[in-house]
């Protein structure tokens, strides 16, 4: 049995987020970090802009709210007013103390305008490059403009710039000059333990069982969740299921009673027991990214491919990419009703749904558990 070595010092990591700790994508991609780092006997001090916690029970976890509130409702220069406070508040916090290695979380832009050199080791974990998604009106080209303008000087105070996806690694080498040196890519995925249990489901139902087809995940203007209740309507003969939470999440409780849609249910956020219940008695998973978000890979797609069910994915860009290796993937365009529908069809059609893939469980295993990745991250940085 090792013993502690009572002369060895104790370092310590910060880590600021961007985004409040309670949402899915935010807390799944942090927990992985901050148990390698407790696990190594680092001190983790975890800054957030909301009173929400982490809710990891170790003395060697401190975690800082600023106790905002995060309202969807408002516009949205009043949330980027909300958030360049909050920013400028969390960014001042961590640079008042010394730490060995300082994380700092966006997509949020405005942490990143606060970022300073600093002698010891700062890392930035990029998540998906928000500003470019802004080609609206004049102002959000301005202000598109200025971002990449803070963002081509901000990211060379970093040691290592942490991407998702190559898209996003393409991005800092031909767009900011980046040294590919300086990058280093850490792909999402799902956990050991959700692994586990999700790649156990099989498929119990009967052919007179109704059709399931689920959506899960964030419920948000990306994802334009109309076009799934567009389908429904056409196909009142199946039911179909909305999984979580989102800045939309009324908009299409809305749409769901104007078009009089009785074959649709709007779960909301659920634990992960409830969730497996729903991905046990599904038949067909549904994601979808318009085509402005070309460069994002939804987090939530490895826990579909984990699950080894039938998946109809509407997209472009990297997710297609990322996609086409794996089987039981059904690739169409995105807001494309018509398409949907044929495509749900035929999967019932030729019984695709029927048939778990142990392929895609297997390549999830073998690349992306999240905590064996970031264990290959600290092994090359952390020291």
């Amino acid at each position: 049995m090792n013993k502690k070595n009572p002369n060895k010092i104790t370092k310590s990591i910060a880590i600021v987020s961007g985004y409040s700790v309670d949402l899915p994508a935010i807390k799944n991609r942090l927990i992985p970090f901050i148990m390698e780092a407790l696990r190594r006997e680092f001190k983790v001090v975890l800054i957030s802009p909301t009173k929400n916690k982490i809710n990891i029970d170790n003395k060697n976890l401190k975690e800082i709210t600023l106790n905002r509130e995060i309202d969807s409702k408002k516009g949205f220069y009043s949330r980027a007013f909300n958030e360049i406070s909050s920013s400028y508040s969390m960014m001042k916090k961590v640079y008042s103390e010394k730490h060995d290695y300082v994380f700092i979380g966006i997509p949020s832009i405005f942490n990143l305008i606060f970022v300073k050199p600093i002698r010891n080791k700062q890392f930035i974990d990029v998540r998906d490059i928000v500003w470019e998604y802004l080609k609206g009106n004049i102002v959000e080209k301005l202000i598109k403009n200025l971002f990449q303008k803070i963002a081509k000087r901000k990211f060379r105070f970093f040691d290592t710039i942490i991407t998702t996806n190559y898209s996003e690694s393409k991005y800092f080498i031909n767009k900011l000059n980046i040294s590919e040196n300086n990058l280093y890519l850490l792909t999402n995925g799902i956990d050991q333990e959700k692994y586990n249990s999700i790649s156990k489901l099989k498929y119990l139902k009967k052919n007179k069982d109704k059709i399931n087809i689920s959506y899960i995940g964030n419920i948000g203007v990306a994802q334009h969740l109309e076009t799934f209740l567009l389908a429904a309507r056409k196909l009142n003969h199946i039911q179909f299921n909305i999984v979580g939470s989102g800045r939309d999440l009324n908009n299409i409780k809305n749409k769901i009673k104007r078009y009089g849609l009785k074959n649709v249910i709007v779960h909301g956020r659920k634990n992960w027991d409830k969730v497996l219940e729903i991905y046990e008695y599904t038949d067909i998973l549904y994601a979808q990214l318009t085509e402005e978000y070309f460069s994002a890979i939804p987090s939530k797609l490895y826990e579909y491919l984990a699950s080894g069910k039938c998946i109809v994915y509407g997209g472009y860009g990297e997710a297609i990419n990322k996609l086409s290796n794996f089987d039981s993937v059904f690739l169409i365009k995105p807001q494309e009703v018509n398409m949907l529908v044929s495509c749900i069809n035929k999967i019932i059609e030729e019984k695709a749904h029927k048939k778990l893939s142990s392929f895609n469980r297997e390549i999830i295993q073998e690349s992306y558990i999240r905590e064996k990745e970031v264990r290959k991250f600290f092994d090359k940085y952390i020291k």
